[in-house]
């Protein structure tokens, strides 16, 4: 239960609500040991952790939720995806500490997996957000603008992904720093 709520506290940004819930969580089901289950709260859990700006914490979080993951064999098609995530989460860590070739290598190993998986555009899409935020922060304007052309374009289309208006504020933010606003 407060894994469930912890996931939904996170993807309505109640990041401090969610990250509470899957601490929570996480101190009971632990004791089922190592499962796809666990591994998805823990990632979940550095998800929230990272976006309140905790990096050790989501770091150290993910770390955990990568080493459970590969240590249990999971017949799941779809959990590869949650070793992405763990990489979009992680380089967003990267980021945050300056270490940009890691965090660009980590993003793209991430994409490299989502992007074949028509399911999973809503994470693909949020991987190459965090991409063209990378590029915008170090000044790499052209490949962070074709990405939020992208992005904004697959939105307008239907797919799913991050909403609009966190989207554009991002691409507001890299029209400040080329000087057209």
């Amino acid at each position: 239960m407060n894994g469930s709520l912890g996931f939904e506290y996170l993807m309505s940004k109640q990041f401090e609500k969610a990250e509470d819930r899957l601490k929570k969580s996480l101190t009971w089901s632990m004791k089922d040991g190592n499962t796809g289950y666990n591994s998805w709260r823990q990632s979940i859990l550095g998800r929230a952790q990272v976006s309140l700006k905790k990096y050790m914490d989501g770091e150290q979080s993910l770390l955990n939720a990568k080493k459970m993951h590969e240590a249990f064999t999971n017949k799941d098609p779809d959990a590869d995806t949650d070793l992405a995530r763990i990489y979009t989460d992680l380089g967003r860590v990267r980021a945050a500490q300056g270490k940009v070739v890691e965090a660009q290598q980590l993003f793209e190993k991430s994409a490299e997996i989502l992007k074949p998986k028509k399911r999973r555009q809503w994470d693909y899409l949020r991987n190459q957000l965090e991409l063209a935020n990378l590029y915008r922060d170090v000044g790499q304007f052209t490949k962070a603008e074709d990405l939020y052309t992208d992005i904004m374009g697959r939105l307008y289309q239907g797919d799913e992904g991050p909403e609009r208006k966190d989207v554009e504020r991002d691409w507001d933010l890299l029209r400040e720093k080329q000087g057209k606003r």
